[in-house]
């Protein structure tokens, strides 16, 4: 299986996506993963057309659970979104409502909750996040085998990779509890982890990193070397 690692545009604590554009563009980059995790609509609205206007475009695309189908749209037909995903419901408690012209290449993502069994149907199938599997794994959560679970039922579409550092740190997103994955990679041996989960790698893999995409673009090809 020929498999497809792309950089992407982290939205989250730390990132400077004005900036991962321009890099992007001196860079030859034209095909990037998007993360919307952290952008309320103004701001969404003003990096669609920032890559629009850099002809970047965007085959994956995170999406957040406020968005309207004029929006989907958008993504679709102007920046090129062929798979996305969202977090589960029970993690972003909103009726999924304006996704159903899209549900057939959307998938659901192991997060701090998982998606129920119930709420799986529909979809097309299961998004990995490798860094939160490992995370679940290092600290004894339950989330670890819940989502082995979720394996042999639905297919694993997108795959998301971030860092896990080697000692756990203040979740960066808030939550009260320490956790050891990351989005910011500070060495290439943060990524190691994923040597175990060869098995479970799919077709299309997306970096979640905050870094520049030059440091993306290391990481993919250290990745590449496994």
């Amino acid at each position: 299986m020929k498999i497809i690692l792309l950089p992407s545009i982290t939205t989250t604590k730390g990132a400077d996506p004005l900036a991962q554009i321009a890099e992007a563009k001196s860079l030859g980059i034209s095909q990037i993963g998007l993360f919307l995790t952290a952008l309320g609509t103004e701001e969404r609205y003003e990096l669609y057309s920032r890559l629009l206007e850099a002809g970047i475009k965007t085959p994956f695309v995170h999406l957040r659970n406020d968005m309207d189908e004029k929006e989907l749209d958008l993504l679709v037909y102007k920046l090129g979104a062929k798979i996305c995903n969202l977090h589960p419901l029970a993690e972003r408690p909103r009726e999924y409502k304006n996704f159903s012209k899209y549900k057939g290449i959307i998938y659901l993502e192991n997060s701090f909750t998982l998606p129920q069994k119930e709420e799986m149907k529909g979809w097309a199938g299961l998004c990995l996040d490798y860094a939160h599997l490992e995370d679940a794994r290092l600290r004894g959560d339950k989330n670890y085998e819940g989502t082995k679970d979720l394996f042999p039922q639905y297919p694993i579409g997108i795959g998301h990779i971030s860092a896990i550092k080697k000692v756990p740190h203040p979740d960066e997103g808030g939550l009260p509890e320490q956790r050891y994955d990351s989005h910011r990679m500070t060495s290439l041996s943060d990524v190691d982890y994923l040597k175990k989960y060869k098995k479970f790698f799919c077709r299309i893999m997306v970096m979640e990193l905050v870094n520049c995409f030059e440091d993306q673009l290391k990481a993919i090809k250290y990745i590449r070397s496994f």
